[in-house]
């Protein structure tokens, strides 16, 4: 966002901590309403990144950079329980290693969706340590999916 004042209404929007609360809770009950009559045949899509000043998402490769107060990721953790699937690339799975939860709130934690086009999701990550109900969807080519059998087993 820019911080030149005179540019604010040409698309950049700022808001205090309790006016993004506030849209975020008519943002939820929207989402509710809108799984029943004329939207339920369309998905429910939430869209959320975090990037410093200089439009960077992290410090150096394989580093992951906190960017996120404990206001945003409780409001994070808040979407994520109105949600059924959360989508990562492999990239973000193997540079920050992340659980993908709603720890920090009540409700269900959504389902893992990686796309991984070769298979390069380690098999250490914490996305593979979920109940199987709970287990991630990996997308990944054809040719790779009948080469990797562990990675079958554990997503």
């Amino acid at each position: 966002m820019s911080g030149d004042r005179k540019e604010a209404g040409a698309g950049d929007v700022m808001l205090s901590n309790e006016a993004f609360h506030d849209l975020f809770e008519d943002a939820t009950r929207l989402a509710a309403g809108s799984h029943s009559g004329v939207y339920a045949t369309r998905p429910f899509v939430t869209l959320t990144y975090a990037q410093s000043l200089d439009a960077c998402i992290a410090r150096e490769r394989g580093k992951p950079l906190l960017l996120s107060g404990k206001d945003s990721m409780l409001i994070t953790h808040k979407i994520r329980a109105c949600h059924e699937a959360i989508l990562v690339g492999v990239g973000t799975v193997i540079a920050d290693n992340p659980s993908l939860t709603t720890r920090l709130v009540q409700g269900a934690s959504p389902r893992p969706i990686v796309l991984d086009s070769t298979l390069r999701t380690p098999l250490t990550s914490k996305i593979l340590n979920r109940p199987p109900k709970e287990a991630p969807i990996l997308v990944c080519s054809r040719d790779r999916l009948d080469n990797s059998v562990e990675l079958k087993h554990r997503a």
